[in-house]
């Protein structure tokens, strides 16, 4: 088991892994009989029904992101929102002669919000955006990067500098 995990890591069949392997013979699943040998009946007896009440399945696993970054009396895709036209205010402000937020870029940030909230990964925008306003106000540099560079959410947020309506990425 302890090779196969190896194999995973290292993206690799076990039988290339040579001296990437562990070397010491005392990490691996011992037979049942040697444990028999090791332990006494009642030990082996409670580890076998502490494994059985334990269920797990891979499709399990998600992402668990910090919930108090909602308000109470909101949804996750309400403060998104809420905190996206905020910034789009802040970057495209309305002025005298001018339009603030253009068409094109409200449909891009509706179409984003839409995706989001599709894919339930309004969590991960709030946890990145609160990463980065913290870093901010004590002065530590950071960029957006990858996709989020043609987000206009992300843009909105304050994750990238990169503006989606001047940039075609």
């Amino acid at each position: 088991m302890l090779d196969t995990l190896a194999a995973i890591r290292l993206k690799q069949p076990v039988s290339k892994l040579g001296t990437q392997l562990t070397p010491n013979a005392e990490r691996h699943l011992r037979p049942l009989e040697t444990l028999a040998g090791l332990y006494p009946e009642d030990m082996l007896a409670e580890a076998v029904h502490i494994a059985d009440a334990c269920h797990f399945s891979l499709d399990e696993l998600r992402y668990e992101y910090p919930r108090e970054l909602v308000p109470q009396a909101m949804t996750p895709t309400a403060w998104l929102r809420q905190l996206t036209y905020e910034g789009a205010s802040r970057r495209w402000p309305g002025k005298l002669g001018q339009e603030g937020v253009s068409d094109a870029v409200r449909a891009t940030i509706e179409h984003e919000l839409t995706l989001i909230a599709e894919l339930g990964y309004e969590y991960y925008f709030l946890t990145i955006e609160d990463i980065v306003r913290f870093a901010r106000s004590r002065g530590i540099l950071c960029q957006g990067r990858g996709s989020a560079a043609n987000s206009a959410v992300c843009y909105c947020l304050g994750i990238t500098q990169v503006d989606p309506s001047r940039q075609h990425l």
